[in-house]
């Protein structure tokens, strides 16, 4: 029996559809949905089981509050079964006092679904992410590892490729965000400490930056996660401004999705290392000639 995954989506939408975790990991999963959408201040209500008050999630988009609601049954339901628990759900919002709906499932919908549940919602506002959406969601780069969490489907060698590239990239994007906060506050009236420590900062993501190529990937990865923790931390101190505190959740971040990069690393067996890195330097190299001639972009 091959244990080649499937492609074009087709693996990921299969076991989303064939969910066998229960409610605990579909709630969680669901939280990491959300956040990837954007939404803040996610309160999961008791993913362990326990009265929930018909919110499985509370969060916040946009300045509107939202009640989440999750549903992955095993298998493919009838659109009235889907239906009967949507409107379920749907009540939590004139129990909680929340006027705006989150429906979250594994299950197929039509775009006439989507059409004829939102129809019946009275409340101010309602979105629905189902399977085809979802599935899209988890195959995106930034959400590889909680796809890897949740449904147990390690990335490919192209999406290895492109995760080591654009991780380049973002710790590049933040190098240059605290070179542009510090130059601004240098120009302030901060105090001399507080500008060292800043120097100090921008020194620790260059270092953060350097280890990229990796010689050695699995200790590499330790190593930034080590020093992104530490960087992490020293921010704690300055979360009185407000750039300041923008930088640090824009690192904590970027810590979460180094955080799964060991696991994913043990699917690198099924092809030649040296491949791997010698294609991940060429794709670096040009990050960094890119950088060199025109450091402003």
């Amino acid at each position: 029996m091959s244990n080649q995954r499937r492609q074009d989506g087709d693996e990921t939408w299969d076991r989303l559809l064939n969910w066998t975790k229960g409610q605990k990991a579909s709630e969680r999963l669901s939280g990491h949905i959300l956040a990837a959408e954007g939404y803040k201040s996610i309160n999961p209500s008791h993913p362990l089981g326990g009265q929930d008050g018909l919110k499985d999630i509370v969060c916040e988009k946009k300045n509107k509050k939202w009640v989440a609601a999750s549903y992955f049954p095993r298998g493919e339901k009838s659109f009235k079964d889907i239906k009967k628990k949507y409107l379920d759900d749907l009540k939590g919002c004139d129990i909680n006092d929340i006027p705006n709906f989150i429906f979250i499932t594994n299950q197929y919908l039509t775009l006439a679904n989507r059409k004829s549940l939102k129809k019946v919602s009275s409340v101010d506002d309602v979105e629905i992410y189902h399977l085809e959406q979802i599935t899209h969601i988890l195959d995106s780069q930034e959400n590889y590892g909680v796809r890897l969490q949740f449904l147990g489907i390690k990335m490919t060698k192209e999406e290895q490729l492109a995760f080591f590239a654009t991780m380049k990239n973002e710790v590049s994007d933040l190098r240059k965000y605290i070179v542009k906060l510090s130059s601004n506050i240098k120009e302030s009236n901060y105090s001399e400490s507080f500008i060292e420590e800043l120097d100090h900062i921008e020194n620790r993501m260059t270092s953060i930056s350097m280890m990229l190529p990796m010689s050695n990937l699995s200790y590499s990865i330790k190593d930034i996660s080590t020093e992104l923790d530490l960087l992490d931390n020293r921010l704690n101190d300055f979360f009185i401004l407000d750039p300041i505190y923008s930088l640090s959740n824009r690192i904590e971040e970027l810590m979460i999705k180094i955080s799964t990069v060991e696991s994913n690393l043990l699917s690198l067996s099924t092809y030649n290392i040296n491949e791997y890195e010698q294609t991940l330097d060429r794709i670096i190299e040009k990050l960094n000639y890119i950088q060199r001639v025109d450091p402003k972009n």
